[in-house]
């Protein structure tokens, strides 16, 4: 059953009953009774409202009909004197440290807006994480890559670095080519130097419609894991069984030159 909270006790600096302050020699004020105000769902639609007031969990007992929900709070409260009350409730510092433990939760999904509250470290977090689902987004990635790519964005250097770095799509490529390709090729060779592995070739036409062979290797490494790894790319004009036999021998014989034995 969700814990229902008493505004006047919750809000400290709550109203107070200005009549017993008025000197005894003044008539007394005629004031109109209070009606108690339901509860409505409109004010739901309310900028000041929308992102955390629901209607209350439990409607029933003599509260029922009044209550009020807060998400941040995860309690029901009453509110007897309509948005007025609401309001009260906002101001309260619970109410505020609720609602930042609500947005920094990873396990909850908040309107944008929500997170731009004031808050400048909120506010910068939440927009890097906006910049980083744009970017899947754009370049139609899986989801599944989240965690990495967020990996990735924290193992890299301070901004006064990024802001000297310069990635175009002929020195990405340049640098795929010539320093990842063999620097990855090298410790693969390392590897099969010390493990047992078989060979498995595959030919493919790429976009310029030319013929290429590709010569995977599959191994286990030192912790038992499978590991298949591209060990070759090569050009291969003759398709028949002659013409890949003889693409296979020049790889053999590099592999051999590389000092892995055979």
């Amino acid at each position: 059953m969700a814990e229902v909270i008493d505004i006047d006790q919750e809000y400290e600096n709550g109203d107070k009953d200005s009549d017993d302050s008025e000197p005894s020699n003044k008539k007394p004020r005629i004031t109109k009774k209070r009606v108690d105000q339901r509860y409505k769902t409109e004010w739901e639609r309310e900028s000041d409202f929308n992102e955390w007031l629901r209607k209350g969990t439990v409607q029933t007992g003599q509260n029922s009909g009044y209550l009020a929900h807060c998400l941040y709070c995860k309690k029901d409260f009453v509110c007897k004197k309509g948005k007025h009350d609401a309001k009260r409730h906002k101001q309260t510092k619970a109410h505020e440290e609720n609602k930042k433990a609500w947005i920094t939760s990873s396990s909850k999904t908040m309107p944008l807006s929500l997170h731009f509250s004031g808050d400048s470290k909120i506010e910068r977090v939440a927009t890097v994480e906006a910049k980083l689902v744009t970017f899947l987004v754009e370049h139609d990635l899986p989801y599944s890559l989240s965690e990495d790519l967020l990996k990735l964005v924290k193992s890299m250097p301070g901004p006064d670095l990024l802001s000297q770095t310069t990635l175009g799509r002929t020195k990405a490529t340049n640098i795929a080519r010539q320093a990842l390709a063999p620097h990855f090729h090298e410790k693969l060779l390392e590897s099969l130097k010390t493990n047992l592995f078989s060979i498995v070739i595959e030919e493919t036409t790429d976009s310029s419609v030319a013929k290429q062979l590709a010569v995977c290797v599959s191994f286990c490494d030192k912790a038992m894991n499978v590991q298949v790894d591209l060990l070759a790319l090569v050009e291969c004009s003759d398709g028949s069984v002659s013409g890949l036999f003889n693409q296979l021998v020049k790889v053999r014989d590099d592999v051999k030159k590389a000092g892995v034995p055979l």
